[in-house]
């Protein structure tokens, strides 16, 4: 009787992790604000896309790439949050296309006054979709999108973002 109320107990903790994060996926995204957060590390990121103009369907790479301000080297530890999220021309939020938390290989090491590449990510120009029944995956239409990266380090919290337009 004991391990069935704890598998109940499993089972309940899930479902009501996934209906959270469900909700904050349907209404963190409609709040997105289209302007910068201000910078507090000495960190910053920048964002780059292979190109600005695409076709339906066509992977858009995205590189991402964090920059030192400082005089002297720094080591990120302790983990990275990387969120990309995508706003359309109107300034809604798409959604948060990809989301992680990264244990990497630490210390990050950043040279002084440096820039390093520090992933690469393909979007596949497909946007989340939230239902009753969950989320579903649909591609995203022609027209002109925002793609605004955060991350979250040791040093602070920078945002970045770059504009591209998908053609029909």
């Amino acid at each position: 009787m004991r391990i069935r109320r704890i598998n109940i107990g499993i089972v309940s903790v899930i479902v009501v992790s996934s209906l959270m994060l469900i909700c904050y996926m349907a209404l963190g995204h409609a709040s997105l604000p289209n302007t910068l957060a201000p910078e507090n590390g000495p960190v910053t990121i920048r964002v780059q896309t292979d190109k600005s103009l695409y076709t339906l369907q066509e992977i858009v790479e995205v590189k991402l790439y964090l920059i030192n301000h400082e005089n002297e080297t720094i080591n990120l530890t302790g983990g990275i949050t990387i969120s990309y999220w995508f706003i359309n021309s109107e300034g809604e939020g798409l959604g948060r296309i990809k989301s992680q938390w990264l244990v990497k290989e630490y210390p990050i090491v950043l040279p002084p006054q440096g820039e390093i590449l520090f992933e690469t990510y393909e979007w596949s120009q497909k946007i989340p979709v939230i239902t009753d029944s969950g989320y579903s995956w649909t591609d995203a239409g022609p027209g002109i999108y925002t793609i605004k990266v955060t991350v979250k380090s040791s040093a602070g919290t920078s945002n970045s973002e770059i504009t591209i337009e998908i053609k029909g």
